[in-house]
């Protein structure tokens, strides 16, 4: 990540960010804060979050491609 998005992300107290992609696209972030303790999170930890934002994506990917079929459905019965 270049150094200024890092300095951004600092700055709002983000210490680790995972990218929620949907449709190959990013669009969205999950986000966890400084800890109180100061330390940095694990690589067990930075892989969850992972997976989380991952499972975060399908279910955002399902979710609207499921609205879409409702939405055609819906058209081609009004016609």
């Amino acid at each position: 990540m270049p150094a200024q998005a890092q300095d951004l992300l600092w700055d709002r107290h983000l210490a680790l960010v995972a990218p929620i992609h949907m449709h190959g696209v990013i669009s969205g972030f999950v986000g966890l804060g400084v800890r109180r303790s100061g330390l940095a999170y694990d690589e067990a930890e930075q892989g969850f979050v992972a997976t989380v934002a991952s499972q975060l994506g399908v279910a955002l990917e399902r979710e609207h491609g499921e609205g879409a079929i409702g939405a055609y459905r819906i058209e081609r019965r009004l016609g």
